[in-house]
């Protein structure tokens, strides 16, 4: 799940500065050992209060998570110098990934992890069509250029779904039985 392998000499930029934000402490700690040269934040993109700061902003498979999408967007507008570009890679629709639906729900049952995902509730954000998407960035200023939806297979099956997250759930719980993320 982490892709924070980026740093700042494979991004050429020569000058300036590589920024990466996350709301989640242990994503960020995550980033620092995997990557050189950048900057980190641990903010949301609900919070981000920059203006004028940025010549791109490049989202991926996050935008999804955002609780509050139009506070987000709107706020990477602002974020943005003139002239500024946006990219954003996320899974579109609500049954993005039928397999990975089938391992969460199957998470939530299992015995090993349900009391821990008792009170789950689906936290993502989805459009239905490009139209959507391109109209919701057209609210806060963007000119979009580009949007797209494709269907990606996937050729895990539901039950390595479940493993993989069965194995992260794992991974992120203590002796104690706390989550940390």
């Amino acid at each position: 799940m982490w892709n924070w392998q980026l740093n700042k000499k494979d991004t050429k930029v020569d000058e300036g500065e590589v920024a990466g934000i996350d709301p989640s402490p242990g994503m960020i700690e995550e980033a620092k050992k995997r990557s050189e040269g950048i900057v980190f934040e641990v903010k949301s993109a609900e919070e981000l209060d920059y203006e004028n700061h940025f010549d791109v902003i490049f989202c991926n498979s996050a935008f999804q998570w955002f609780r509050e999408p139009e506070k987000a967007i709107e706020n990477c507008f602002r974020a943005l110098k003139s002239g500024g570009r946006i990219g954003i890679q996320a899974p579109a629709k609500k049954v993005y990934c039928p397999n990975f639906i089938e391992a969460i729900e199957r998470v939530k049952r299992d015995e090993r992890t349900r009391d821990i995902f008792k009170h789950f509730k689906s936290p993502w954000f989805f459009l239905e069509t490009a139209e959507e998407y391109r109209k919701l960035f057209e609210k806060f200023g963007f000119r979009v250029v580009f949007s797209k939806i494709e269907c990606v297979k996937t050729r895990h099956t539901p039950e390595e779904v479940f493993d993989n997250l069965l194995f992260r759930c794992n991974c992120w719980l203590p002796e104690s039985g706390v989550l940390h993320c």
